[in-house]
């Protein structure tokens, strides 16, 4: 017999009233993704937080995406896991990151940025 058939025997049955988890969870959560939003009880941090950002690459060129943390996708560009794009023209800098309510919202910006000249793009970085 293995160790988990034998683990598997020993586990007590749930009772009637035992029907909820196995481990408490310390915040409550959404049914969606496991994400807390913002009407739940606790402390705000855990809320999620979707960003647009533009980085520089190494021969003076724009690239423009989507990420929950525009630091650690800058770290991602660099080590060469990023957009392909970007892994032949290391290194990359972060020049422009905004915060957006949703996903969605994210996306639909990065794709209005995208859709910019280049020109345009530099002049929202100089604003």
């Amino acid at each position: 017999m293995t160790r988990l058939a034998a683990a598997k025997e020993q586990e007590q049955p749930r009772t009637k009233d035992d029907q909820g988890p196995r481990t408490t969870k310390p915040y409550a959560r959404t049914e969606h993704q496991g994400q807390r939003t913002k009407d739940e009880t606790g402390p705000a941090y855990n809320l999620p937080v979707h960003f647009v950002y533009m980085v520089r690459c190494a021969d003076g060129t724009l690239y423009t995406g989507y990420a929950r943390n525009p630091q650690e996708r800058e770290k991602a560009h660099n080590s060469g896991r990023g957009a392909r794009y970007t892994a032949c023209r290391r290194p990359v800098h972060l020049v422009y990151s905004e915060i957006c309510g949703s996903r969605g919202e994210a996306l639909k910006r990065e794709y209005q940025l995208k859709r910019l000249t280049r020109t345009k793009k530099e002049a929202l970085l100089d604003a």
